[in-house]
């Protein structure tokens, strides 16, 4: 490693700013198209000194993940900065202990203040039962680009030999970084009936912009790796004052997802089916690891492509679509639909006939609970063989086949079956003229399944496309695969009643969420999803209950004569595997609002979703390259 010296360390008048610098340096050859940062070694120097001026300040510890740059820490070494590197600890304390707290990043100061609060009386407990050499306590980072009064307030009510050490990252580096990036190139394109510039710089998200693509700027809270969604959910409570029902979303359990489905089926490309869940942080977060999606309207079409989604990540797989739907997709690329009908190839041939058709053949599993070739899908061997004439006949584009076995999927064999028949229908297709088939659509219905689950599943579909011809490209639509594991609900039971029938005592609970913000498979008899308490331990006793949505509609009933444990007015109880056809379905019928998302990552996916980003990027634009 080079050794550092403080003579590369540039000396500027006191007059000069960081735009005068950067002109300057924008005129030298090796900076004409690289992207550069400039560091204000002096506003680092001045956050660190006013950062000491508080009246009881604490030891600070820099967090090193925040920003490794060399200079950065070497400054810090010499103004005798500890350093908060997670891979030891900063403060070895022998017979000694403390307390510490993270309070999340950026963070409003009051938090800071409950958490001494909380540490405080921790101190009082520890010395009650014996334990009084608490000598230190940690208030984390989190520390945004001030420095507030809060946190010292709370500082004076301590015992003054106990001390203080913080690890603030953001605070010291945030403000004293400057990018300068190069916009090489631009055009314009025309989206949502107006037409938008489309500007292309020296520097992306992997290096340099990962927040704002990942949305972590915003609203996705990086948590340590130990900390589950239960977890969360008690902090939300215990820290907000809230009557309404709310999600927590993994984010790490989508990423987890994707890369388990590309590595297990690599020849089967997943296309996000947006209605199953079109919470914009999930597109953003699928859009982010250029993944493929499955859309069936102008608005999902357009609610991805702000993600900067291509239209060739997209199928518009709806058999029976608007023709201002059809003109759209053909004014922004998308190519690949779904047909079923005669009538739908007309009306294609006059809006877009350049169209990439996949003729959608029936193809029900046996036991799925919804059906969908009652509505979709035409007879593979009554109908499939006229459509595919058709297509020749009208001079448009045969691109592939697609079926959908239902959802969920029950039944493993019918995705065979259905692969088998297009591959019949191919042969067909071929042998009238149309050569340029190259897609099977294997639909959806898959169940959120992973580990040996997934194994046996892609086994078996595997070995359905082994010898399928090299040209021909397979394609999935899975909704519920992605999201179901990660979204957990959390709602509030508010009223409660018992009521005596001569088969004995129901009890009755009343909560903030029902059947029509949340719970629908509920509502058609689907699914019978079990709450647990948020607080309460589980407890064997039951008692026969019904659980009742927050509407004047009987209808709003969740769960009727069940077996379930003692529940209170206050309770609040949260439910798993939420993350399915749930807020897509969702209304504010009588006033009640639709759940809030609050999402999640874990510090090592965080940095794991870094690197697929950039892995499949690549894997993109080869598979672009090999089938456009």
């Amino acid at each position: 490693m080079a050794q550092f010296s403080f003579d590369k360390i540039k000396i500027v008048d006191n007059i000069i700013n960081d735009m005068d610098i950067i002109k300057s340096m924008i005129n030298k050859t090796e900076y004409q198209e690289n992207a550069f940062y400039i560091a204000d070694i002096g506003e680092v120097i001045k956050k660190h000194e006013e950062y000491g001026l508080s009246s009881y300040p604490e030891l600070s510890h820099f967090a090193f993940k925040a920003n490794s740059d060399p200079t950065v820490i070497k400054v810090l070494a010499a103004l005798r900065l500890g350093i908060r590197d997670s891979k030891f600890t900063p403060v070895v304390l022998g017979e000694k202990f403390s307390f510490s707290f993270h309070v999340d990043s950026p963070c409003q100061f009051e938090a800071y203040a409950r958490g001494i609060a909380l540490c405080k009386q921790l101190v009082t407990v520890s010395k009650a039962i014996g334990c009084d050499k608490v000598q230190l306590i940690d208030i984390g980072g989190g520390f945004p680009d001030e420095r507030g009064t809060d946190i010292d307030k709370a500082y004076r009510t301590f015992d003054p030999k106990i001390n203080f050490i913080s690890e603030p990252g953001r605070y010291y580096v945030i403000s004293g970084f400057t990018l300068t990036s190069h916009l090489h190139s631009k055009r314009i394109v025309p989206k949502n009936g107006e037409m938008m510039r489309m500007y292309y710089i020296n520097c992306e998200v992997f290096n340099s912009f990962f927040d704002e693509i990942m949305g972590f700027q915003s609203n996705i809270q990086v948590v340590n790796d130990s900390v589950n969604d239960i977890d969360i959910i008690r902090d939300i409570i215990k820290t907000e004052k809230l009557e309404d029902a709310f999600y927590v979303m993994d984010v790490g359990d989508i990423i987890k997802r994707h890369q388990e489905w590309i590595s297990k089926m690599p020849k089967v490309v997943p296309h996000y089916a947006i209605k199953c869940n079109s919470n914009s942080t999930v597109i953003k977060v699928l859009a982010a690891l250029n993944a493929f999606f499955d859309c069936a309207s102008k608005q999902e079409i357009a609610q991805v492509m702000q993600y900067d989604v291509q239209g060739e990540r997209i199928i518009f797989a709806h058999p029976y679509k608007l023709p201002s739907h059809i003109e759209y997709s053909r004014n922004v690329g998308v190519e690949q639909m779904t047909v079923d009908s005669e009538f739908e190839l007309t009306k294609i041939k006059e809006l877009f006939p350049e169209a990439k058709i996949v003729i959608r053949i029936r193809c029900d599993s046996k036991n799925s609970p919804i059906l969908l070739g009652a509505k979709f899908g035409c007879d593979p061997c009554k109908e499939a063989a006229y459509l595919i004439q058709c297509v020749r006949d009208l001079g448009l584009n045969l691109y592939g086949f697609s079926f959908h076995v239902g959802t969920p999927c029950l039944e493993t064999d019918a995705y065979l079956r259905g692969i088998e028949i297009c591959k019949q229908l191919i042969a067909i297709a071929k042998s009238i003229g149309c050569n340029n088939v190259k897609l099977i659509d294997i639909g959806g219905g898959f169940l959120s399944i992973s580990g040996k689950e997934l194994d046996e599943l892609a086994k078996l579909i595997n070995g359905a496309i082994e010898n399928l011809d090299p040209d021909i490209r397979v394609i999935s639509e899975p909704g519920r695969y992605y999201v179901d594991s990660s979204f957990t609900l959390a709602s509030y039971l508010h009223s409660k009643r018992l009521v005596i029938s001569d088969n004995g005592k129901t009890r009755m609970y009343y909560m903030n969420c029902g059947v029509y913000n949340s719970f629908f498979d509920e509502l058609l008899g689907l699914q019978a999803r079990v709450p647990e308490s948020v607080f309460e331990p589980k407890k064997d006793e039951k008692f026969l209950s019904n659980i009742w949505g927050p509407t004047a509609d009987s209808y709003d009933l969740i769960l009727k004569d069940v077996l379930l444990p003692e529940f209170h007015i206050g309770d609040w109880l949260v439910w798993k595997n939420m993350g399915a056809y749930t807020l897509t379905l969702s209304n504010t019928f009588n006033g009640f609002p639709i759940p809030t998302v609050r999402p999640f990552i874990r510090e090592s996916q965080w940095l794991m979703s870094l690197y697929l980003h950039k892995r499949y990027a690549i894997y993109l634009k080869i598979y672009l390259e090999l089938y456009s």
